[in-house]
């Protein structure tokens, strides 16, 4: 049985991107993929580019958010756009000389969160939400989500805010954050997931409490410094860090499932800024080295015993019924021993020949 990982890479040198650095990547409600650069902002639709650099108010882009009329907006720079099948830019005196961070839309308009505090966009009128007024020193709103009927704002070393019905709530290191900074935000049943660039990921429980994610705090965590979060159809978490690759996560068992890292996968740099899974399951991994897709497999792995009793999907040993199961390598070191197990994850194996004893039958498997 045969699982195929297949890598692949969009850079400046094969593909119409005019920057390496992928700062955004977002889906609209077609299944296109929005990806925004430090210069430049292109549509991947059906296997075709389209770059509409020119179309927004300045190329360096920070956010883009599709609401539920397939209205793309863009925040840049330097101001506002949206794309309806034409673009209209949002450039009066004010929004030209925001840096929109993130952008967040409901029923009311779209959120813009801004170097300049937090705004709402309704109808083509600017309104203040948020200023330095309502957080001191400043307000440099960097992530924006909902849970619920409340907007979590996530700022700059200002903590986290929830505004419901005008009225906002913080929290920060002073009522159990590990770090005041959120540049972005995942939101599931329980509660929040925050990502910092020193506290890690945060996460926040619906009942107040938190818990957090660090080298220090869990072990195996590769880094401090989150940048992106995602979460899957499957409630899994993907992770993107600074420096520690893409982890993904079992928020059920609160276990790491992998973390794929430029040393054994066809990751192009350890730095993700940002990542989504498209509508075929593909992973779009933004990085600052070029755009990143995967099938989600981690390695190739082939049993040549045809007739075993086991199935090989997705990095997991699967049994109809529970089993011994002993896994050990070709010198015969024993990795795995587990007693009435109908699975066993090998994601973290290393390549090379392995053998996987089932009741006192032993098969062979290639991982490559």
């Amino acid at each position: 049985m045969f699982a195929q990982s297949v890598w692949s890479l969009y850079n400046t040198s094969n593909s119409p991107l005019l920057d390496n650095s992928v700062t955004v990547l977002e889906k609209d409600n077609n299944g296109a993929i929005w990806v925004g650069c430090t210069w430049g902002l292109f549509l991947y639709e059906n296997g075709n580019w389209v770059d509409f650099t020119d179309s927004v108010p300045n190329p360096q882009i920070r956010s883009v958010e599709v609401d539920v009329y397939n209205n793309v907006w863009v925040g840049t720079l330097n101001g506002l756009a949206m794309y309806n099948g034409s673009w209209n830019s949002f450039n009066n005196d004010s929004l030209s000389s925001f840096t929109i961070n993130d952008i967040e839309s409901d029923s009311s308009g779209v959120w813009l969160g801004t170097i300049n505090g937090l705004y709402l966009f309704s109808n083509s009128v600017l309104s203040l939400i948020l200023d330095n007024s309502s957080l001191e020193p400043f307000l440099n709103v960097s992530s924006l989500s909902y849970i619920g009927d409340s907007l979590c704002i996530g700022t700059i070393n200002g903590g986290l805010g929830y505004l419901y019905n005008n009225t906002v709530n913080w929290t920060n290191i002073s009522s159990g954050m590990l770090d005041n900074t959120v540049v972005d935000i995942a939101v599931d049943e329980t509660g929040i997931w925050c990502a910092s660039p020193y506290g890690g990921v945060q996460r926040h429980f619906n009942n107040g409490d938190w818990y957090f994610y660090t080298p220090n705090l869990f072990l195996g965590w590769p880094s401090p410094d989150i940048l992106s979060l995602f979460i899957t159809e499957n409630s899994s978490l993907l992770v993107g860090s600074n420096e520690g690759g893409l982890i993904e996560f079992d928020k059920v068992n609160n276990s790491i499932i992998y973390n794929i890292t430029t040393n054994n996968s066809g990751l192009v740099d350890n730095k993700i800024n940002d990542l989504l899974i498209d509508n075929e399951g593909l992973y779009w991994i933004g990085t600052e080295n070029g755009l990143n897709t995967w099938n989600g497999v981690l390695s190739s792995i082939e049993s040549t015993d045809y007739n075993q009793p086991f199935n090989l999907n997705n990095n997991q040993l699967l049994l109809s019924s529970p089993e011994n199961i002993r896994i050990y390598t070709i010198n015969g070191q024993k990795l795995i021993d587990k007693e009435k197990t109908k699975q066993v994850n090998i994601s973290g194996f290393s390549t090379g020949v392995y053998f996987v004893q089932i009741n006192n039958i032993t098969y062979k498997v290639v991982i490559y």
